[in-house]
């Protein structure tokens, strides 16, 4: 198979293009809206990502109902992923102003304490066992 690299160089131009003008808009709502609290950077990264995806489902050359269910599948997935760590970012800031500093760092030693049992248990058993 032969790369057309006119094509190449119009979906790399048309990727840079609207990214261009997508991190305009995502900045402008950063500031208005979300009050700075947006990884901008991190929203731009899953458009080249979805396009990378797109270009790899081409190269698969399968039925375009396969194509179209798992560009949709995959869509989803981003979505929820995408609100689910919108919300987790919500449910951090509420318990970080809910707990003052010392009890975050109680909490922490106590998850660090039990990550560490964790991997030496792991490593004992893996010695023994």
């Amino acid at each position: 198979m032969r790369l057309d690299w006119r094509k190449s160089i119009l979906y790399v131009t048309t990727l840079g293009t609207v990214g261009c003008w997508l991190y305009a808009i995502m900045a402008g709502a950063n500031k208005q809206v979300a009050d700075e609290q947006l990884s901008v950077i991190g929203l731009l990264l899953l458009y080249p990502i979805s396009f990378a995806f797109n270009k790899l489902l081409q190269r698969l050359r399968w039925h375009r109902i396969w194509m179209r269910t798992v560009n949709w599948l995959a869509w989803a997935i981003a979505m929820l992923l995408m609100v689910g760590s919108s919300v987790g970012v919500q449910i951090g800031s509420s318990i970080f102003h809910k707990i003052h500093g010392d009890g975050i760092r109680k909490y922490f030693v106590v998850v660090v304490l039990a990550a560490m049992s964790l991997v030496v248990w792991k490593l004992v058993e893996s010695f023994v066992g």
